[in-house]
């Protein structure tokens, strides 16, 4: 699927509208590294490789990703 940057501004700008006169709490995003696609088409891969990844060592979960350590290539 596409990334349409348009759709996104118009959703956060309407979620904003709607926190903002409900008092609410604006919605505070955060910027994560995580491992990049080359292309448009690799998602069904990338997806599968951790499935298998993890339905292989279900432990990977909290041995590696338990903490506010980045994802590389070495894990």
């Amino acid at each position: 699927m596409p990334y349409n940057p348009s759709v996104v501004e118009k959703y956060l700008t309407e979620v904003k509208r709607k926190r903002t006169t409900s008092g609410s709490k604006e919605v505070e995003w955060k910027v994560v590294k995580v491992p990049k696609q080359p292309g448009n088409v690799e998602c069904g891969y990338y997806v599968l490789r951790f499935m298998k990844e993890i339905v292989e060592n279900p432990a990977i979960l909290t041995e590696k990703f338990n903490g506010k350590t980045i994802y590389t290539q070495d894990i």
